[in-house]
């Protein structure tokens, strides 16, 4: 690596972090709680697949902590690991974990490489979701490289990311009526942040990565953003959304992804 290039990259890596400080504090209101019941319905089918008992997880790249209670609800793992480089971020990771009584829970202020270079442990589950697309592309083998050497023979790893499709431009009509009645609609954050350069990946990139670094795809879901009109999502909210998810989400921007050690 260059110094040029190394420059480039800590001034990208630096203006990650102090955009996710600065948001940290509205995070939850203005990103997570809107997608949450989406999410939900985008991980299950991965979740279902899982038939192993989670003694380890770590959760790379954490933010507030989405997927430790998503995690920590769904099977219970023995320990928790939460890596994220933004120490506003990781302040919120803690407390859920403390609110949720999570047990050996390990909170870790790092970059993820810097972490994953320095790390002996061994995991049944790994989790990095909305992660890869903030890293430099030519990062990413190196973090699935390290991953697969940290995950136990059977452990599984679980990532989404936004992948460059057409239905990223071109939402369909009744999500976009739908959406307009949501209850976030018009949720921001009040303070400014410049935000890092970053894009969604392109479509089949990323299964070519992880076949590369020895992992293989059990199990792929696809969603779009689709948000409830009730606080909380009422019944109806719930089969609505559900229902539009099979019909559009097939087609959808957000992807998930279960793999395991080829």
């Amino acid at each position: 690596m260059t110094n040029e290039t190394y420059k480039k990259d800590a001034e990208h890596s630096q203006l990650d972090i102090d955009y996710h400080d600065t948001i940290a504090n509205e995070y939850e209101a203005v990103v997570n709680e809107p997608r949450k019941l989406s999410n939900n319905i985008l991980f299950k089918p991965l979740f279902d697949r899982v038939n192993i008992k989670i003694d380890k997880f770590l959760d790379l790249g954490c933010g507030t902590g989405q997927m430790v209670e998503r995690i920590g609800n769904r099977f219970q793992p023995d320990e928790t690991w939460a890596v994220d480089h933004s120490e506003g971020m990781l302040a919120h990771c803690k407390r859920r974990a403390k609110a949720l009584n999570l047990s050996n829970f390990t909170a870790v202020q790092s970059d993820l490489m810097s972490f994953l270079d320095n790390c002996s442990e061994q995991f049944s589950m790994i989790s990095a979701v909305g992660v890869i697309h903030h890293l430099k592309p030519n990062h990413v083998p190196a973090l699935l490289n390290k991953c697969h050497q940290l995950l136990t023979d059977n452990g599984v790893m679980v990532l989404a990311e936004p992948v460059e499709v057409e239905a990223l431009y071109k939402i369909p009509n009744l999500v976009q009526k739908w959406n307009e009645k949501s209850a976030f609609k018009g949720r921001h954050y009040s303070q400014h942040a410049e935000e890092p350069d970053e894009h969604p990946l392109q479509e089949g990139w990323l299964e070519q990565q992880l076949a590369e670094a020895g992992f293989k795809v059990t199990q792929m879901n696809r969603g779009t953003e689709l948000f409830p009109h009730n606080t909380p999502p009422s019944a109806f909210d719930k089969l609505a959304i559900k229902l539009m998810q099979k019909v559009y989400g097939r087609k959808g921007f957000v992807v998930a992804w279960l793999i395991e050690k080829a």
